[in-house]
């Protein structure tokens, strides 16, 4: 299930989201909240133990642990379910594997620009390579293996040779 809070900022979206926090744990429910900044995240850990200090409120971030693999942190931490509400950046949430957030409910605050396009209409002389290099799986649009071997030679690393990271928002194989 998809639950869309849209409003411009300031008018609550955040706030609402930690006033419900107590009632999910309350049905159980673990929370993993991702924020675009650290700052965010520290804020929102804040205002949920301001809200509610008998929840257990576990914050992974870069400054908090300037020495370790946040992903590993957090992915350990959705595993073992230690905490009812865990709290990341954006970026921790990109890098985890999506089979860690098999029964949490997840939250990203100010959903991340992934690509700023307008929709706009593509001619038939476009649209053809659109369906070249892709196809349907799992109600997806994916590029298509062949594609994909093509496009990893391409996205190496160049000062060490090796594949970027891969991502949450990849594909797995």
């Amino acid at each position: 299930t998809l639950y869309l809070a849209e409003a411009s900022p300031g008018k609550g979206k955040t706030h609402a989201l930690i006033e419900s926090i107590p009632a999910l744990v309350r049905q159980r429910k673990h929370i993993l909240i991702a924020a675009p900044t650290t700052d965010l995240a520290d804020d929102i850990k804040n205002r949920v133990n301001q809200n509610d200090s008998s929840i257990t409120v576990q914050i992974f971030h870069s400054q908090l642990y300037p020495n370790q693999s946040i992903k590993k942190l957090v992915e350990e931490r959705l595993r073992n379910r230690i905490s009812a509400c865990v709290i990341c950046t954006h970026e921790a949430l990109r890098r985890i594997d999506p089979k860690s957030l098999k029964g949490w409910v997840l939250v990203v605050d100010e959903l991340p620009k992934v690509l700023e396009l307008a929709s706009f209409n593509l001619d038939a002389v476009n649209r053809e390579p659109l369906f070249k290099y892709t196809e349907i799986s799992d109600d997806r649009l994916c590029i298509t293996r062949n594609q994909k071997t093509q496009l990893k030679s391409r996205f190496k690393n160049t000062a060490t040779g090796a594949l970027q990271p891969d991502s949450t928002l990849s594909v797995p194989e």
